[in-house]
């Protein structure tokens, strides 16, 4: 991948954890800074590297946000901030700033979190599963913490 920038092993159906992080962001900086103009360059980029699973639901929403940018006369542009590997999971969390400014010139800023699930099939990155939201990555301990303190208002919520 362009961005790595140490040392990574890959072999027929596994990578380190800098070579998978390397791929997740590049994807986060391709599909984070889409515009009407560079889509197309932007779908070439990334079909070799969708899996059939998501390649439909990828290519769909990268169209989309090209309509709405050129429909809202808006550009997007992704700054990321930290690159995070899940080993529980093999998920890659990229996590940046989001900014979209309009024709005026006002920059709004949100935090954004790319999420990547970036398995090797014979020496190559396939992505077989992601998703985009706002705020910080959703890793497993950051979800089990969630689940405990919803469950802790239920309780509470039942008890009074």
């Amino acid at each position: 991948p362009p961005t790595l920038s140490e040392t990574a092993e890959v072999s027929r159906n596994q990578a380190t954890q800098p070579y998978l992080e390397s791929w997740g962001l590049y994807l986060a900086e391709l599909m984070g800074n889409v515009t009407p103009g560079n889509v197309s360059f932007i779908r070439v980029a990334i079909e070799p590297l969708l899996s059939p699973a998501v390649y439909q639901q990828v290519v769909d929403a990268l169209e989309i946000q090209a309509r709405q940018i050129r429909e809202d006369r808006v550009t997007l542009k992704f700054q990321p901030r930290q690159v995070e590997y899940e080993y529980e999971t093999g998920h890659v969390f990229v996590t940046g700033y989001s900014l979209v400014s309009g024709p005026s010139g006002d920059e709004q800023r949100q935090t954004r979190t790319y999420e990547f699930d970036i398995d090797i099939e014979q020496y190559r990155p396939k992505l077989s599963w992601m998703d985009t939201y706002e705020g910080q990555a959703r890793t497993k301990r950051v979800r089990e913490k969630l689940t405990q303190e919803q469950n802790r208002r239920v309780n509470d919520a039942n008890q009074n």
